[in-house]
């Protein structure tokens, strides 16, 4: 005969288990906020990148001289902000830090809303595309404040899609180029079939099209004047374009990995569904914007995204099976840093070979 358990042992293993459960998370949210300061610190003495000089300068012309030398690049919430720091008397570096302290602390919510355990989402940030982050400020805070109102919409909450558009509205103050997100708002009118086939379509037939349909309207609209500009920067972006059969490949896998998985997992809540349609729209969002050279590093703002959706979807699988993907999201996060940060990369090896050595402006 079996011991039944008493009440009193019940009640001591449910003890237990709240405890672990506490502990666990408490551990998580402790390891990642010291990780989030170490890479704060760091970053905001060494990070001398391209746009950080560029911002570096501009922030300091603002403290100096009350004016913006690039206005007609900066948007005005941007600017808004350096010149209240600038006022202020706040120094760059520690305006930086306090910028991209809400950065990572308004993603590590998003984060923490999602999973029960932010830690290893994090991780995966750090590995790629974290230094896209700390490099592109405005898109940074700008996505990081969408992903507030991504929240609602996969919880399919009342005025949601109220919420979403008012802080769509605010991060294209920041950055003008996260007005694309707002086509996140469709999220519950379209179905998982529809956009796997849309999104496969895309993924096959881009590769084909890409180029051929952008030649044609910029020849189509050449006789438009007012569209000098844009059509010098479209030119511009054929001819260095970023666009190779390694994006293809990653993108292409990423897009079969999402579909094996949520067509492998039973008895998905409405979130997780929620957040694998969300996925499949960043995979070809993430595909297009890559293929222009002044746009392909904002793009990958919206990977952790697809990482969470890759966490939760692989907590339906079991024993090897679930270690074989997280590991697989791990090595896709290093290859895709490699691709675009690699001592290949002109901009990469100019920081590493002579920025670095050099004391800062």
């Amino acid at each position: 005969m079996y011991n039944l358990p008493t009440p009193l042992s019940n009640g001591k293993r449910v003890i237990r288990i709240k405890k672990m459960k506490s502990f666990s998370i408490r551990k998580s949210m402790i390891l990642s906020l010291i990780l989030l300061g170490t890479l704060i610190v760091i970053t905001s003495q060494y990070c001398d990148m391209t746009d950080y000089e560029c911002y570096y300068r501009e922030y300091n012309s603002i403290m100096h001289t009350g004016k913006v030398g690039l206005t007609h690049i900066f948007e005005p919430g941007y600017v808004a902000l350096s010149y209240i720091g600038a006022s202020l008397g706040i120094p760059f570096e520690v305006f930086y830090a306090v910028y991209m302290s809400i950065t990572l602390l308004l993603l590590f919510d998003f984060y923490r809303k999602q999973v029960k355990s932010p830690f290893f989402p994090l991780l995966l940030f750090i590995i790629f595309p974290y230094i896209n982050y700390v490099q592109q400020i405005r898109s940074a805070l700008g996505t990081a404040i969408v992903l507030q109102g991504l929240d609602g919409l996969i919880a399919n909450r009342e005025n949601a899609k109220r919420k979403y558009l008012i802080l769509v509205c605010i991060a294209t103050l920041l950055q003008i180029s996260n007005v694309v997100l707002v086509g996140f708002i469709l999220l519950d009118k379209i179905s998982c079939k529809m956009l796997e086939k849309v999104v496969g379509l895309i993924l096959i037939i881009g590769p084909i099209a890409y180029q051929p349909l952008t030649k044609l309207i910029v020849f189509i609209l050449t006789e438009v004047p007012f569209l000098n500009r844009l059509l010098h920067n479209i030119n511009s972006d054929l001819k260095v374009s970023k666009f190779s059969l390694v994006n293809i490949v990653l993108f292409f896998l990423l897009y079969l990995l999402l579909m094996v998985l949520r067509h492998t997992s039973s008895n998905l809540s409405i979130k997780t569904v929620n957040l694998y349609k969300l996925s499949l729209m960043s995979v070809s969002t993430i595909f297009f914007v890559v293929v222009t050279a002044n746009a392909y590093r904002i793009a990958v703002m919206l990977l952790p995204i697809i990482y969470i959706t890759l966490i939760k979807l692989s907590s339906k699988q079991h024993g090897l099976v679930r270690i074989a993907i997280n590991t697989g999201v791990l090595l896709f996060g290093g290859v895709m840093l490699y691709v675009y940060w690699g001592p290949h990369n002109t901009e990469m090896h100019y920081i590493l070979t002579q920025v670095m050595w050099k004391v800062h402006p």
